[in-house]
């Protein structure tokens, strides 16, 4: 079973037709710290970090959330 931080990283990975450069500036999140979600070197991104991210893809934080990569199998 995947592990949530894995999915986090591959949802925003599949939702950035964006560099992270221009996601974290869209979104206020520290360009290391989106790198760092999405290489997996975060094990805990921290749900406002999230909540920013989704953000900056101009979704909700339960949108970013409705994705199977989240639904346990």
């Amino acid at each position: 079973m995947m592990k949530t931080f894995e999915a986090i990283a591959i949802r925003i990975s599949n939702l950035s037709d964006i560099t992270l450069y221009e996601l974290s500036k869209v979104s206020g999140v520290a360009q290391t710290t989106i790198k760092d979600i999405v290489y997996g070197r975060s094990k805990n991104p921290g749900i406002k970090n999230i909540e920013r991210i989704a953000n900056g893809f101009g979704m909700s934080v339960r949108d970013f959330f409705d994705d199977d990569l989240f639904i346990s199998k």
